[in-house]
């Protein structure tokens, strides 16, 4: 029992050095002006958004980069998400496609991604979801990184933006995954498939790179296709590197508890590697930890385990700008969610069917 005990420490370390370290580096956009105004091809997909577009469109038209063309894909909405897009045509290079059928094999966030980019022209491409809104600084800053560091994709984790309790105490649950198990910095720097991570909020190709890989077709059956290209794009040996917002990118991914819920189990898996396994090891070592611990080892590693694990957690609300007093109240209640997300995607997975926006994206 006492290795047991020492192996939940282990991996307590191991995740505390990674969320240290994720705060310490600090994983930002920096401030920086592009040399040139290479055009940009800014691709919305939109499936019923018409509540959200001109929150993102209002801050694509305040943008002090001007060598841009917006494209909205407009993928069967049922709502009139097409004209909100089309009334701010008169203050922005604007074009509005109107989606096709889902073809055979398709998932639809990936195929509205791939028509959207037969249709641009720029020499970059940035991705955004019409739930997000950005700076104005943002997209010369987004050209002068990725031309600084010759990559083929940069991504951002938004600043999410919490409203209501139950995001709160939900959403957060996203990064503390990510960041006491993924060192980003590594994520540029080293070229192991394994240290992949992408937020498709926020994704800016080299459209060069892309029309020859054509990304999105290459993973048209995949569900959470964003961590899925940028593994692609480490196996061409391509670079890329992936960021936490500060504030240049905002996102309110969803409007309650229950809604939060069911959007984070759908990407769950991928956190994970797809592996059942590492999700039920990670879930119960980080449920029962401290159980194991005051069972196995002397009490005085129950106290430096609990005090570890709370600094782990401080670590990655500093490091995602979300550092406050009710996010630490709340750290049991988020552990909570966290194992509610877990059963609904396990849940899931048995049924063998998920749903997002009325449709089936169980691949």
């Amino acid at each position: 029992m006492e290795y047991v005990g020492w192996f939940v420490i282990g991996f307590l370390a191991l995740r505390f050095l990674v969320a240290f370290l994720n705060w310490i580096s600090s994983p930002y956009l920096p401030k920086m002006q592009a040399e040139d105004l290479a055009l940009v091809s800014i691709l919305i997909p939109a499936r019923n958004e018409a509540e959200n577009l001109p929150n993102l469109m209002r801050t694509l038209c305040l943008s002090n980069y001007k060598n841009v063309e917006v494209l909205v894909y407009d993928d069967a909405s049922i709502d009139n998400t097409a004209e909100v897009a089309k009334s701010f045509s008169d203050q922005i290079p604007l074009r509005v496609i109107t989606g096709i059928p889902l073809p055979e094999g398709w998932l639809g966030k990936s195929h509205a991604c791939y028509r959207l980019a037969l249709e641009a022209k720029g020499d970059y491409l940035l991705y955004l979801d019409a739930d997000v809104t950005i700076e104005p600084t943002l997209v010369a800053r987004l050209v002068a990184y990725t031309r600084k560091r010759n990559l083929a994709l940069l991504s951002i984790f938004p600043f999410q933006v919490m409203v209501t309790r139950g995001e709160k105490i939900v959403v957060p649950v996203m990064n503390w995954i990510l960041l006491t198990l993924l060192p980003l910095v590594l994520v540029r720097l080293s070229r192991k498939v394994s240290l992949s991570a992408a937020n498709g909020q926020l994704m800016f190709f080299d459209a060069s790179i892309y029309r020859k890989n054509q990304w999105h077709s290459a993973v048209k059956d995949v569900r959470v296709e964003d961590i899925a290209i940028a593994r692609l794009i480490k196996r061409k040996r391509l670079k890329m590197a992936t960021l936490l917002g500060s504030g240049e990118v905002r996102c309110r991914m969803y409007s309650g508890y229950q809604e939060a819920i069911a959007g984070l189990s759908r990407s769950l898996p991928a956190f994970f590697g797809n592996s059942l396994l590492f999700t039920f090891v990670f879930t119960f070592l980080t449920t029962f930890g401290f159980l194991i611990i005051f069972l196995s080892l002397p009490w005085i590693y129950g106290f430096v385990y609990l005090l570890a694990a709370i600094f782990t957690r401080l670590f990655v609300l500093m490091a995602s700008k979300q550092f406050s007093l009710f996010n630490v109240l709340t750290m049991l209640h988020q552990h909570y969610a966290f194992i509610r997300i877990v059963k609904q995607s396990i849940d899931a997975k048995i049924k063998g069917k998920t749903e997002w926006k009325g449709r089936d994206i169980s691949a």
